[in-house]
């Protein structure tokens, strides 16, 4: 997949909204695309979900998915996960790279129900937005607290 700079600053500036959305409703308590869920959040919808992050995914300019390790404590022993699955917490100041959370993915209980819900690991890293060509966000949640 052939790099091109628009699509690493629309990567950035989607990035930007998606912070600037979750930071609107901090206070508060079908198809989707990033524009969708951006505008879920703020609660541009008549279906408002009350939901504090819209996750997402990205992908490389080789065209495959990125995806984080973390490593947390758990009961006294180091356990290693991965995952794909991200919440932006914040830009730089000249927005060229990104702290994101790496958030854990759980199949949602309900068998009638293709939604899924996710942990917050408490384990972020720092990125540089321009190794990123695309981005894929998934509708809008609210993350169980850190395990």
């Amino acid at each position: 997949m052939k790099h091109n700079s628009y699509s690493c600053c629309s990567v950035t500036r989607t990035v930007a909204a998606i912070i600037k959305a979750q930071k609107i409703v901090a206070g508060r308590h079908s198809e989707t695309s990033c524009r969708t869920s951006i505008a879920a959040l703020r609660g541009d919808y008549q279906h408002r979900q009350g939901n504090t992050t819209i996750p997402f995914m990205l992908y490389c300019k080789d065209g495959q998915r990125f995806c984080g390790n973390g490593i947390k404590e758990k009961e006294g022993r180091f356990v290693c996960f991965t995952s794909c699955i991200f919440k932006a917490v914040s830009l730089s100041p000249d927005h060229s790279c990104a702290v994101l959370e790496l958030l854990i993915q759980h199949e949602s209980p309900s068998c009638h129900s293709s939604s899924h819900s996710y942990t917050a690991s408490g384990t972020c890293m720092t990125v540089d937005l321009s190794c990123f060509c695309s981005i894929r966000c998934l509708g809008t949640t609210t993350p169980r607290k850190t395990w």
